[in-house]
């Protein structure tokens, strides 16, 4: 019988670290914010389409990604500056293990 240890997986703490809770609640937000925008200029867009004036909305419904696009790139940027980009470690070397370096 083979023994299975990759189910015995402890994990580092109880709690996410602060970064990922800032970014899930900023990313999640925004999220929400599109799709409630997205779903008014649709529905708007469609009502108004029969006296031509929705056409436009429904037109800005190809532009919605890129404000969010852009918010997400300051996300990005910000990330990188504290050294947190892909390929870099998630803690310093040599670091205690409890201390995260992004």
């Amino acid at each position: 019988m083979i023994g299975v240890r990759a189910l015995n997986v402890r994990p580092h703490g109880p709690w996410w670290p602060p970064r990922a809770v800032l970014y899930l609640l900023a990313t999640g937000i925004t999220g929400l914010l599109t799709l409630v925008t997205t779903v008014l200029l649709f529905a708007v867009g469609g009502v108004l389409a029969v006296v031509v004036v929705g056409v436009p909305l429904l037109a800005a419904l190809a532009l919605t990604g890129v404000p969010v696009a852009a918010l997400e790139r300051v996300y990005k940027r910000q990330a990188w500056a504290r050294g947190c980009g892909p390929g870099t470690p998630s803690r310093a070397p040599g670091a205690r293990s409890g201390s995260p370096r992004c």
